[in-house]
């Protein structure tokens, strides 16, 4: 593969130059670079050239030219059939696979016919007025011609020869005439020629190879004498022509990318006056040198696999998508199946495929049907008329698909569009309209058939409705099947007598008539019949329903209603009562049938108010002066009897008075009195003294109770709506007096339903007795009054008052001083007038009927507490213990050995006097007042006298002062010892020399103290502190140094 590079080395800045106008700069307004000599992408009879490639970095700024293509009215090549033509003279070669390689490609290409997947694909779309390009390429040969190059005529400095478009026309010319290949317009032939052979168009030169293109197409000739050619110098590895991509290796690959820019242009422009945009610009020309997505690998890449061979082609303007492309989707149209799968005219047949989408047309076996394009997958067709057993055909933009089977046309089944009239009875001719009603064999109204009448038309026919026809759709059968009306026949029912004219409801009645199919009721005026049987299309039995009353006779078909003529007479009856037995004015409720228009309800010949409830059922009241007897009712039908009797029972209206003691007479009045045997009271029974229907007397028994009063005849016992009360009475009571707990008899009478006993309103524990008597038990908390005896009658009081006698039962606490409180406990302490301690009236407060409270009174001593009311006194078994009571002493401070006087109470019998605890004798002793010497040893504090009741301590404090009589040695140094005599050196707080504290001290008894000089100490008095107060020397003790 040796190439004479050197001749294009000097093309390189002209080369370069062009290419940054085209691809850098953009193109032209033509859409051209403006460096080609002709300044248009076409010139005369020169097309789709190829531009230089663009150099590295330089890739296309998108598709060239303006737009879409548009149609021109120029011939298309329908289908095409290819030839190659290798002019390579002496001295020239082409390498080992040049040839090879082309022609497998032109092969290839043919091989896939009809396919979308390579760029030949996009041809399809565009057509002429004779129809669309087809996908049909034919590679018939290729031819090396080795005939010497003609002296060049054009200067193109890249290459040794440079040959004119005449000269490679006529070189085509020669070959095509040698081999006798045809001329025409739908071949193209490709002229190929050898490394450092260029070629110039134009006259003057327009353009020159590798400097202004890679390849063109043209034509020469007219008619039937036309060749159309491809002019395709070569590429490999020229600087404006090669892509570098070599996919099979050989210096052909970047030949076959600029072969198939020509080949797509002779197909949709091959006379330059068919497919183009605005701008001039070819189907290849738009895309040129744009590949699209790559395979393979670099140096070896391909975008396009045809045959099984790989390529790398540019792509090929779509005016569909408006897009360079390197294949079509596949729009081929397919037939999956179609329902149903038979039919006649007229039939829809859904047909199911795929790329239906633009469906033109759709065809039974030829015949052109109407149809819709449902989806890309779907078309909805009708059978034509005309049409024939055979596959279905759907005709897209992508082609024609047929049905892999037939599509069966049957004979169409008769259609009824119409009767009249639309209801009739038996035997009415009937007319039916519609569609291939010839040759009917057969109709049917319900489903019950007949044979047709009339055969008018093959769009209409009669028939007579037969006698056993049913309301529903007419059906016409023949021989191309069977056809039903879209609306239902109605046969009309007639009812022409019934027999028997009346009856009970359980009556069986007999409906004659004609029209009885479909029966869906039988109505005896309005109401349905329990039990219905058909016996015929022309007799019913039915039975007379419960709820049934006078008036017509109806039967009910599908097809309508019959109603009689004369009224069915309803006879009534009465099934039966409830309740069994009722007093005047109770309601009663009656069932029967029949009970329409019921005119008199009678109460044992007494008539009585009602109220219908339903057919079957009334409501009555018992009359005021009805007797037991039977219910009868009357309706336009006839008189009904009960089988059974009513009771009707006594009621009682009112009583007087309505509350009376035992042997009272009381007057009872009311209905249905009469045969009265008893009166009961509250269930105590009682003959009454005179009896009529609406009155009785009657003596109140001893022992009644409160509670209803009950008149009791044959026909069962009627209640007064009132209560009778029985008044109780008190005649009465013993003992008249007596504390809690004491049992008290009461007599009396009209003890029954006691609810309570209360002596002066406190309730007692009680037992009756009988009627007459009652023990109960003087409660705890009574107090002398009334006794009473409450009853359901009501409330029966003694004329006397029972006497409450109080008691004791104890006192808390067991001692207390005067004034102190002390609480009494007991019973009866109701109306209490006094209260005492040992004699001693005391204040008191009553805190209940059981419990009192006491002040112990001042001059009190110790003894019982007693306490009086009306009904007498109560004393306490024990004795109170009176404590004594100290209120105030004199003087409040005293040396030992001092006389002081204490007051207060209760002081009798005082045995000691306790200064702070320390004892000693008093010395005089009244019940108020007490003398007594304070004792050596006392001390400051509380005073107690202490009595054989008890102690009662001083509120205040006594206290005892202390006395310092001497001290010894008079004088002494620091730290002597000192012993100081006096009194009361109780509670000793400090011992002081001159005012400073003894640096130590010992009580040695309540009369001698020792303490030591302390450090500091001057001469000066000595001084004891105690609680009582501060003894002061008379003299000083001198301090010595």
């Amino acid at each position: 593969m040796s190439v004479r590079r050197g001749l294009w080395a000097p093309a390189f800045v002209v080369v370069v130059g062009f290419l940054f106008v085209l691809y850098g700069s953009g193109a032209s307004a033509s859409g051209f670079p403006a460096s080609l000599k002709s300044g248009t992408p076409r010139l005369d009879r020169i097309g789709g050239i190829v531009p230089p490639k663009p150099p590295a970095g330089l890739a296309p700024v998108g598709p060239l030219g303006s737009g879409n293509l548009t149609y021109h009215g120029g011939p298309v090549m329908h289908t095409n059939t290819t030839y190659a033509i290798y002019w390579v003279p002496s001295g020239y070669s082409i390498g080992s696979t040049y040839r090879t390689v082309i022609d497998q490609y032109l092969g290839d290409v043919a091989a896939d016919n009809g396919k979308k997947s390579n760029v030949y694909a996009t041809d399809a779309q565009y057509s002429d007025g004779s129809g669309h390009i087809a996908y049909t390429s034919t590679f018939a040969g290729s031819v090396i011609d080795s005939t010497d190059f003609p002296v060049g005529d054009c200067s193109e400095f890249e290459t040794s020869i440079c040959l004119t478009d005449s000269q490679l026309e006529a070189e085509i010319q020669s070959v095509v005439e040698a081999h006798g290949w045809p001329e025409n317009n739908h071949t193209l032939y490709f002229l190929f020629t050898p490394p450092d052979v260029g070629s110039c168009f134009g006259d003057p030169i327009a353009g020159c190879a590798y400097e202004d293109y890679c390849a063109y197409h043209s034509y020469f000739g007219t008619g039937s004498g036309q060749i159309a050619y491809a002019n395709q110098p070569w590429t490999y590895g020229t600087f404006s022509c090669d892509e570098g991509e070599y996919p099979n290796g050989s210096e052909a690959d970047p030949t076959l990318n600029v072969a198939s820019h020509e080949h797509n242009e002779a197909i949709t422009d091959p006379n330059l006056n068919a497919w183009y945009d605005a701008a001039g610009f070819e189907n290849g020309d738009k895309c040129a040198w744009i590949f699209g997505s790559l395979n393979g690998t670099p140096g070896a890449s391909y975008n396009q696999t045809i045959n099984g061979h790989h390529y790398f082609l540019q792509e090929e303007w779509s005016n569909s998508g408006s897009l360079c492309r390197q294949d079509m989707p596949d729009t081929t149209p397919t037939i999956t199946g179609f329902t149903p799968s038979s039919g006649p005219e007229g039939t829809r047949v859904t047909i199911s495929g795929t790329n239906l989408t633009g469906a033109s047309a759709v065809r039974f076996h030829g015949t052109a049907s109407s149809f819709t394009v449902n989806s890309a997958i779907q078309i909805t067709a009708t059978v034509p008329t005309g049409a024939t057993t055979g596959p279905i055909a759907v005709t897209t933009p992508g082609g024609v698909a047929a049905s892999a089977s037939d599509f069966t046309v049957t004979l169409a089944p008769p259609a009824i569009s119409s009767f009249s009239p639309a209801s009739s009875p038996v035997g009415t001719t009937v007319t039916i309209n519609g569609a291939h009603l010839g040759g009917a064999s057969d109709v049917t109204f319900g489903g019950v058939s007949t044979a047709p009448s009339t055969i008018v038309s093959p769009s209409q026919i009669k028939a007579a409705v037969p006698a056993d026809a049913r309301t529903g759709q007419i059906g016409v059968t023949t021989p191309g099947g069977t056809g039903l009306s879209a609306a239902s026949f109605k046969v009309l029912p007639k009812l022409t007598s019934f027999t028997p004219g009346g009856g009970a409801a359980g009556d069986s009645v007999t409906i004659a008539g004609s029209g009885f199919t479909d029966v869906s009721a039988v109505k005896f005026n309005g109401v349905a019949a329990t039990t219905v049987t058909v016996d015929s299309d022309h007799q019913i039995t039915a039975t007379v329903p419960a709820a049934a009353t006078i008036g017509k006779l109806s039967v009910v078909t599908a097809g309508g209603t019959a109603t009689s003529a004369a009224n069915f007479v309803v006879v009534p009856t009465v099934t039966g009562f409830s309740p069994g037995s009722a007093a005047a004015a109770s309601p009663v409720v009656v069932d029967g049938t029949g009970f329409g228009g019921v005119t008199s309800v009678k109460v044992n010949g007494v008539a009585a108010g009602f109220a219908l409830l339903s057919k079957v059922q009334l409501r009555l009241t018992v009359p005021a002066g009805a007797t037991s007897g039977t219910i009868s009712v009357t309706t336009a039908g006839g008189t009904a009897t009960s089988a059974a009797a009513l009771s009707v029972l006594p009621r009682v209206t009112g009583f007087t008075p309505s509350a009376a003691p035992v042997g009272a007479t009381v007057t009872i009045s009311g209905n249905a009195f009469g045969g009265a045997t008893s009166v009961l009271f509250n269930g105590a029974v009682a003959v009454p003294a005179t009896v009529t229907a609406t009155k009785i007397t009657v003596v109140e028994p001893a022992d009644a109770s409160t509670g209803k009063l009950t008149v009791v005849t044959g026909a069962g016992p009627g209640q007064s709506a009132g209560t009778f009360k029985v008044l109780p009475k008190l005649t009465s009571f013993t003992p008249a007096s007596g504390p809690a707990g004491t049992s008290v008899t009461i007599a009396g009478s009209g003890f029954t339903d006691v609810s309570a006993v209360k002596l002066n309103g406190v309730a007692a524990g009680y037992g009756v007795d009988s009627d007459h008597q009652i023990t109960a038990t003087v409660p705890a908390t009574a107090t002398t009054g009334k006794l009473s005896v409450v009853t359901a009658g009501g409330t029966a009081t003694s004329l006397t008052s029972f006497l409450a006698v109080p008691t004791i039962t104890g006192f808390a606490p067991g001692s207390a001083a005067a004034a102190s409180t002390v609480v009494v406990d007991g019973t009866g302490f109701g109306g209490v007038t006094s209260v005492k301690v040992n004699g001693v009236a005391a204040g008191f407060a009553v805190l209940s009927k059981l419990q009192l409270r006491l002040s112990v009174p001042a001059g009190a001593s110790s003894g019982a507490i007693s306490v009086t009311t009306p009904g007498g006194t109560a004393t306490s078994a024990g004795t109170l213990s009176v404590l004594p009571r100290v209120t105030a002493f004199t003087p409040s401070s005293a040396a030992t050995g001092s006389t002081v006087t204490i007051y207060g109470n209760a002081f009798g019998g005082a045995t000691n006097v306790l200064f702070n605890g320390v004892s000693t004798v008093p010395a005089t002793v009244i019940p108020t007042k007490i003398t007594v010497p304070v004792p050596a040893d006392a001390s400051t504090g509380k005073l107690t006298v202490a009595t054989g009741a008890g102690a009662g301590q001083s509120a205040g404090t006594f206290k005892v002062l202390p006395k310092l009589t001497s001290f010894s040695p008079g004088s002494g140094v620091v730290g002597t010892s000192v012993t100081i005599h006096g009194s009361g050196f109780t509670d000793v707080t400090a011992v002081k020399f001159n005012g400073l504290a003894a640096s130590s001290y010992t009580v040695d008894t309540p009369g001698q103290i020792t303490a030591m000089v302390p450090l500091g100490a001057s001469t000066g008095k000595t001084s004891v502190l105690t609680a009582g107060g501060t003894a002061l020397s008379t003299t000083s003790f001198v301090v010595t140094p």
